[in-house]
Parts: structure tokens; sequence; C-alpha cells
């Protein structure tokens, strides 16, 4: 557990999303498990667990929509302005100069 007490995102995504989209991962629960040490040749544990603790997972609390607008308009210009470190045979489309002015 990593202590955050709350996600707070932008936009959305029902394709691609991890809270409230594919997954509900702010939702996943489990018991903590101890590290059983012992692993087979392969490298797998010999309990069929992790070979190392795991603390319990309690979900966290998740908002979405926050600025919601103008979190999908800077996402829509990001991708519309292209990657500039890209490789040119990985590019789907030009670079076009963003509204920023800055490449």
């Amino acid at each position: 557990h990593l202590g955050v007490p709350e996600v707070v995102f932008g936009a959305p995504n029902a394709r691609f999303g991890g809270c409230g989209g594919v997954f509900s991962v702010h939702e996943m629960q489990a018991s903590a498990r101890a590290g059983s040490g012992e692993t087979s040749a392969a490298g797998a544990s010999a309990a069929g667990g992790a070979d190392a603790p795991r603390p319990a997972l309690r979900g966290f609390s998740c908002r979405g929509g926050v600025l919601g607008d103008e979190a999908v308009a800077l996402l829509k210009e990001f991708y519309a302005a292209g990657n500039p470190n890209a490789p040119d045979e990985k590019r789907h489309r030009p670079l076009v100069a963003s509204a920023g002015g800055a490449q």
C-alpha cells in the first residue's frame, strides 16, 4: 500500500481506464500474503503464490472528471501534434506545431 489517499483525474477512458473504465483498480481488495521464500528451479513459488510478502490491498478513493473538458482538450492537442522524438517510421501523421508554439 503506497498510502495514496485519493486519485483525482480529469478524463475518464472507457476503453483503457483503470478507475471505472476497463478495470476498477481503486476497488481491488486482497488479504495480506506472507512470502514463502521457497522457489522452484523455474523460479515459481512452492506455495503457488508470491515469493515476497505483500501487504493487504484495501482500495482507494477515486474521483474522475475534474476539469474534464480541459483535460480532453489538452490530450487532443498533444496527440494531434505528434511526438517529435518518435522515429519517422513510427509516425502515424506528420508533425504539426502545437498551439503553445513549442516543439
